[in-house]
């Protein structure tokens, strides 16, 4: 019986020790992780150098691996850096949290902000649709749920789902405290209606964002609420509060590379009103950024002195950009070199670690076949002395055999009836949650209804107003001409008198100019056929002057640049467009080659904008639509045919 229990004994000590060597916490981790977790808000710097330095230093268990992962991500978000080093870390944090649980939504906010970063877009909206949903099981983690819906609104408006980004930022709005959070809210549904051309909507939204950003005496946050709001302008047309917003952005900005991005855009849309100011502000905002991101600049600026006729200074802004264009390729180079020696040691690790487990793995075989061996013996000792009871205790166990069956049916008809009633329960739910949706877009339309008929209203009586006023001043006017048509009527009278003594004496005079007349018409029918072959001369002489043109235009680089952007991509596909710096240069090269045609068409046509008068001058080139398209910077053709078509309805509307 002693041997009995040692071996019993022996054998649960052997068994315990194998599961400690195989999952055991690590107190000095868990102390590294508290504390990184205790400075996570205040201080996410230290936090990200606690557990930075904790990756190298200790091994951990699989329940400390995963709440590492969830905190050194939350960390590198908070430091602003890249979060592609954690993807493996939470690939680790999201097997552990396998239920729905607030971990499990934090592993995968993170995961789809490391999607969001890499272009993984529909990765990353799946992700916060599941986090989404698992959070609404949990009211109290307020910050995550804020973070997830900003996220999902954010991507719904990247792709233009603005119908669907404006119920995420409204749900965003309700979870905001901080004024910090509310104006990035606000300036996210302001946005959305600038985009969706709701000016009066969009500028309110986006001046509360701004009164908001103010309460922060964040100069950061408050530049770029103003900055926002200038963009709202640009979209409507308000050149001179754009240029007042930007004014503003550009002087609440911290020094740096924020405040040189302001400048440079101030004096960007400053340079058609005043070029000697723009150029001040530009080259004031280049002394704010570093070399690398204002020398991205120089070809703009150069292009600029260019215009204003300053070649010296283009050509020295020229060659700087073309030197940093150089040394950026030497760069490149260098850093392809640091990614495969990168890989390579990279390699190596992997290997090194996959040697260990191996060790780890014959460790754990050795100690469990150990383990077995023992256990068979015990299992042996204990068969041969439990044999004698089993055969006593035969007639019982079929008793409770027969008994146990008649359980298991009871048992499954009672599981059968649960699994319907789960079921129904579920069917049930997805009903209430589509009634839920329809009575919220149901709200949200009454809302909006409501506000367009009191904006009308308004509108309608200050009409009625206009009107009554407009008909009280008509019926004076009308009173003043009764009196005026009296008046003129006696003067009718006296002029037909003297009228009917002169009808007689033109009637003599209208013979004689009749005979002269028909004389005259034969002599200008020679003068009309030769004004007419100066007419067809003038109008061959012009399609020839636009051939010459089109021809000239056709050798310039910015021609042969889009036609090679055009290669291989069809009408019906999405086109790549000219940006900004490109459609300058191709203005430029029109105005210099098209100058005399240009010139005609505004003096014929004066309404006719910028952007109609390059179409028209691409279009007598007699290229493809889809080129003139990438040129104009439209993303697909058929907006060139309904150009056309506004264009011709102006040109008809003035001749």
């Amino acid at each position: 019986m002693n041997i009995k229990i040692l071996t019993y004994c022996l054998s649960l000590w052997l068994l315990v020790l194998l599961m400690a060597a195989c999952e055991r916490s690590h107190p000095q981790v868990e102390v590294v992780l508290q504390q990184a977790d205790a400075l996570m808000e205040a201080h996410p710097d230290s936090a990200f150098s606690l557990l930075d330095s904790l990756h190298y230093r200790q091994p951990m268990s699989k329940k400390e691996t995963a709440r590492y992962a969830l905190l050194l991500a939350k960390a590198t978000d908070k430091t602003y850096q890249s979060l592609i080093p954690c993807d493996s870390l939470l690939n680790v944090a999201l097997r552990y949290y396998e239920k729905p649980t607030a971990d499990r939504a934090t592993a995968l906010l993170y995961k789809a902000c490391l999607e969001d970063e890499v272009n993984h877009d529909e990765e990353a909206i799946e992700h916060l649709h599941e986090a989404r949903l698992i959070l609404k099981d949990y009211p109290e983690e307020v910050s995550t749920r804020r973070i997830t819906l900003g996220l999902l609104g954010d991507l719904y408006y990247q792709h233009k789902h603005y119908e669907d980004c404006l119920p995420v930022y409204q749900e965003t709005l309700e979870l905001c405290e901080s004024d910090r959070d509310k104006s990035y809210t606000y300036r996210d549904i302001g946005s959305y209606y600038t985009m969706t051309e709701k000016q009066d909507s969009a500028m309110y939204y986006h001046r509360i964002a701004k009164s908001y950003a103010l309460k922060t005496n964040d100069s950061t946050l408050i530049a770029n609420s103003f900055y926002s709001l200038a963009l709202a302008f640009n979209v409507f047309n308000e050149k001179d509060s754009l240029l007042y917003y930007l004014k503003v952005a550009s002087d609440y900005a911290p020094i740096g590379m924020l405040k040189s991005q302001y400048q440079y855009t101030y004096g960007k849309h400053l340079y058609e009103v005043d070029k000697e100011d723009a150029l001040s502000y530009i080259n004031q905002a280049l002394k704010y950024a570093p070399f690398s991101n204002s020398v991205q600049k120089y070809d703009e600026i150069s292009t600029l002195e260019k215009d204003r006729g300053n070649i010296d200074a283009a050509y020295d802004y020229l060659q700087k950009y073309v030197n940093w264009l150089k040394s950026l390729y030497a760069k490149e180079r260098s850093v392809d070199v640091q990614q495969l020696i990168y890989d390579y040691d990279t390699k190596l690790q992997v290997q090194e670690e996959q040697s260990k487990a191996k060790q780890r793995q014959i460790y754990t075989i050795t100690i469990g076949s150990i383990i077995c061996f023992l256990l068979i013996i015990a299992s042996l000792y204990l068969y041969y002395q439990k044999r004698h009871q089993q055969l006593t205790n035969q007639n019982q166990i079929d008793v409770l055999k027969f008994d146990l069956i008649t359980l298991q049916k009871s048992m499954i008809s009672g599981q059968n009836a649960i699994d319907k009633l789960k079921r129904k329960l579920a069917n049930k739910e997805k009903e209430n949650k589509s009634l839920e949706l329809i009575i919220s877009q149901g709200e949200q339309h009454l809302n909006e209804l409501q506000a367009d008929a009191q904006r009308q209203q308004g509108d309608f009586r200050s009409t009625i107003d206009a009107i009554k006023n407009d008909l009280k001043v008509r019926d004076q006017e009308i009173e003043r001409l009764h009196g005026e048509i009296r008046q003129k009527e006696d003067d009718v009278e006296k002029i037909w008198k003297e009228s009917s003594k002169l009808f007689e004496d033109n009637r003599t005079n209208v013979r004689l100019l009749t005979q002269e007349l028909e004389h005259s018409k034969e002599e200008n029918k020679g003068l009309l056929d030769m004004i007419l072959q100066v007419k067809q001369y003038a109008q061959k002489m012009q399609s020839q002057g636009l051939h010459i043109c089109g021809l000239a235009f056709s050798q310039t680089p910015i021609y042969e640049y889009a036609t090679k952007k055009g290669e291989g991509v069809k009408a019906s596909d999405d086109l790549p467009i000219f940006n900004s710096k490109e459609r300058k240069a191709l203005s430029s090269q029109i105005q210099q080659i098209y100058a005399d045609y240009i010139q005609e068409l505004q003096t014929q046509f004066p309404k006719l904008k910028e952007e109609d008068l390059i179409f028209l001058c691409l279009e007598s080139t007699k290229i493809e639509p889809k080129i003139i398209a990438i040129c104009l910077g439209y993303p697909r053709v058929n907006a060139i045919y309904k150009l056309k078509s506004r264009i011709y309805l102006k040109i008809g509307k003035e001749k």
